[in-house]
């Protein structure tokens, strides 16, 4: 894990490392807001706001009332409807055909 450069990692004592391992914990804990692991899709918590993660690519949610959403909105979210939102900011992602890998001779 990381250590921020407020702590000195050489002398970094057992409670400060308690404490960073706490934080780390809750951290990950509050990260997701839903997960579609058979989808590889989920909403997750992000430092500007909640966002789409599908594969290796993060999505971004639309605007409601002109305003970001947020975690509550978020979390009612169908997996179709994220499906939806997916495919208008990456066309084709649920519409392609996987090409099929040729093995070298």
């Amino acid at each position: 894990m990381n250590v921020p450069k407020k702590y000195d990692w050489e002398n970094l004592t057992e409670e400060e490392a308690i404490e960073l391992l706490k934080a780390k914990i809750e951290k990950e804990a509050n990260r997701y807001i839903q997960r579609w692991d058979d989808e590889n899709i989920s909403i997750q918590n992000g430092r500007w706001g909640p966002f789409i993660k599908y594969g290796k690519q993060n999505v971004k949610l639309p605007k409601v009332d002109k305003e970001k959403m947020n975690a509550e909105q978020a979390k009612e979210l169908t997996l179709e409807q994220v499906k939806e939102i997916i495919e208008e900011e990456l066309p084709g992602s649920f519409t392609k055909e996987k090409k099929k890998k040729t093995k070298k001779k």
